[in-house]
């Protein structure tokens, strides 16, 4: 009986917070509430009020627009916050895109080198390029369902 309670107190929190992430953008309070909100579920810190400040107005451009493409409501997804929601485009490609090559590392070292390939030769079965160096680490790719 506790865990059918406990069970329906979560669903039905569960559709409260869909609901308050979902709202439209009629009242700035609810922009605020959404916000905080956000904080919460992404455990986001900021170091005083004026990085928070800014962070708001970049989170309410943010929300805006993602509003504004799923009113119009002609694709086949919609788009909807995550815990990139408080980053401009900018930073956000910065921060997580592109390769970041060592500074010690020379072109010389870089540059890549003609093999030629006799079909005769023996090609391995299977090859992983780990082992090799030649891929990096998984990088955070957030919850992949």
């Amino acid at each position: 009986m506790k865990y059918l309670i406990a069970l329906c107190i979560t669903i039905l929190w569960a559709c409260v917070y869909h609901l308050a992430m979902s709202r439209t953008l009629s009242e700035s309070s609810s922009v605020v509430e959404a916000h905080q909100q956000w904080i919460m579920k992404y455990g986001r810190v900021y170091t005083n009020s004026s990085e928070m400040d800014n962070r708001f107005q970049i989170f309410k451009e943010n929300l805006e627009y993602i509003e504004k493409f799923n009113n119009v409501g002609n694709k086949s997804y919609k788009f909807g916050l995550n815990s990139y929601s408080d980053l401009t485009s900018e930073e956000f490609i910065a921060s997580h895109t592109g390769l970041k090559v060592p500074n010690q590392l020379s072109s010389s070292k870089m540059r890549s080198t003609m093999m030629p390939f006799n079909q005769n030769d023996d090609v391995p079965t299977n090859f992983d390029w780990r082992k090799q160096g030649a891929v990096t680490d998984v990088k955070n790719q957030g919850k992949l369902l």
